[in-house]
């Protein structure tokens, strides 16, 4: 997999943070990714949630305050934290935080809000408070670190951890956005609770598999030290049993969870089994049962925060932070392996993401449907905590590793001014449009795989409103294959 050059998402020396639910990131249906992270620039040194967008092929925008805290909300070095993004239903966007707004460190909650198509997020000031976690009596009242997937009906499924039962214990809670909402309803019944134990449960992982599937995962210490606890939802709502993935006697660190689709779940931990902090791993079968455990990490580098995701050719990619540079300067690396592939714990496999002098940590990953990785990090490269990004090329291909054909799509479509075209592919120079009556009408530069036409002729002339088509020149040919009418 090749990589190209780090981008600094951020750049005015504000202190940002992603936060540890790898929810940081979105890409739609049209190749753009969405960043999302918290900025410590509100009243009283509180954070306030920023997003920032990359076009395929284009550069990185200038953020947009995308949650506000007034000086009127309760809290100081507090805020808003912890964002998640989702895509949403016709190219909508969902964004999940937790919020000290209330009564700032004594009740947290969690917070959402849907961005249009098209729409800025202060078009829809509406936020909608999701939880209910205030029980005086118990002493809990903060819900803390929202996850989010999707499966394949369009339904947005949320898992945390809260305090509501237990001021000193937390448990593992989910709900549903069913019918386009969340259930609101005071008290708790619409959460579901799925640790239940005497134990402190927090930091859960929530993946969606293709056949409706959910899996949770999450670190519980009810036997005196922090294992890793999973279930699985299976697709009719039905939760299944607790089990447990980490050895005991050894604490481990925060889990990640990625579903593929051939029906096994990827989960991955950092604990010190032998003295030193490494990362493991190890895998669902699809008729259920989990294989052992597999180092991923070199051993004695300290190696934390991982983050997993599976392609739809079955790749296995996970990115994590670790110190074999310098205990003062730890890197994100990433390791990618085949299905039935097993993990390089030599470092040999690893790939250095970020490479700057100061600290980088808390990678978020998402893989794209054209199995493009994209990560973001925090780096501390410029003093304050900025957020950098990479993205690693695609491993997909037809049948035989040759790459399919180029599937277009245009937007918006119809346009007025201009509109962007991807699916050209990583080897298209430039875009050729024609007019319905198959004449060249211009040629757009292309890059990344993706093209931007001002709807005119090369002269300048505005083209007459009407049906076009575009066709995709590789680098090296005289020629398009042929020529594809927008969708």
């Amino acid at each position: 997999m090749s990589w190209t050059a780090e981008e600094r998402v951020t750049s005015d020396a504000t202190e940002c943070e992603t936060g540890l639910n790898h929810g940081a990131l979105a890409v739609n249906a049209w190749g753009t990714v969405i960043a999302a992270w918290a900025e410590r620039d509100g009243p009283r040194g509180n954070f306030r949630i920023h997003t920032a967008e990359r076009p395929s092929g284009g550069a990185w925008s200038a953020p947009e305050l995308a949650v506000d805290f007034p000086e009127s909300y309760a809290g100081s070095n507090l805020g808003a934290k912890f964002p998640a993004l989702l895509p949403a239903a016709g190219d909508s966007l969902l964004l999940v935080w937790h919020d000290y707004r209330l009564d700032g460190i004594d009740h947290l909650e969690l917070y959402a809000k849907i961005r249009g198509p098209g729409a800025a997020w202060g078009d829809s000031a509406s936020e909608t408070r999701i939880t209910n976690s205030d029980h005086p009596e118990s002493g809990g009242d903060n819900s803390y670190v929202p996850n989010l997937a999707r499966t394949p009906d369009g339904t947005a499924h949320l898992a945390w951890y809260d305090y509501r039962y237990d001021g000193d214990n937390g448990e593992i809670l989910t709900k549903s956005r069913t019918g386009g909402a969340w259930d609101t309803t005071p008290g708790d019944g619409p959460d579901t609770n799925i640790s239940q134990n005497a134990g402190n449960s927090d930091f859960p992982a929530l993946a969606a598999s293709p056949d409706g599937a959910l899996h949770v995962a999450w670190r519980d210490n009810t036997t005196g030290s922090y294992r890793i606890h999973y279930r699985r939802r299976d697709p009719s709502g039905g939760w299944g049993g607790d089990a447990v993935l980490s050895p005991a006697g050894v604490a481990a660190g925060g889990v990640t969870l990625a579903a593929g689709g051939d029906g096994t779940v990827l989960a991955a931990w950092s604990d010190a089994r032998t003295g030193a902090t490494a990362l493991y791993a190890r895998e669902r079968s699809p008729a259920g049962a989990w294989g052992p455990p597999r180092r991923v990490s070199p051993d004695g580098v300290g190696a934390e925060e991982s983050a997993a995701a599976v392609d739809a050719g079955g790749r296995r990619h996970l990115v994590w932070q670790d110190a074999r540079e310098s205990a003062f300067n730890r890197e994100i690396f990433h390791q990618a392996i085949d299905a039935g592939g097993v993990w390089d714990s030599t470092g040999a496999s690893d790939f250095r993401i970020s490479t700057g002098a100061g600290k980088s940590s808390r990678p978020t990953l998402l893989l794209d449907a054209a199995g493009r990785a994209h990560v973001v990090w925090q780096d501390a490269r410029h003093g304050a905590t900025e957020l950098y990004y990479r993205r690693g090329g695609s491993t997909l291909g037809a049948p035989g590793g040759a790459p399919g054909p180029p599937v277009l799509r245009a937007r918006p479509n119809p346009f007025r001014s201009r509109v962007t075209v991807t699916g050209l592919g990583a080897a298209a120079r430039e875009m050729l449009v024609f007019d319905a009556r198959g004449r060249r009408l211009a040629v757009v530069p292309a890059a990344d795989g993706a093209a931007v036409w001002d709807g005119r002729t090369p002269a300048g002339a505005p083209a007459p409103a009407g049906l076009y088509f575009v066709a995709p020149v590789p680098r090296g040919a005289a020629a398009p294959a042929r020529v594809l009418r927008l969708p």
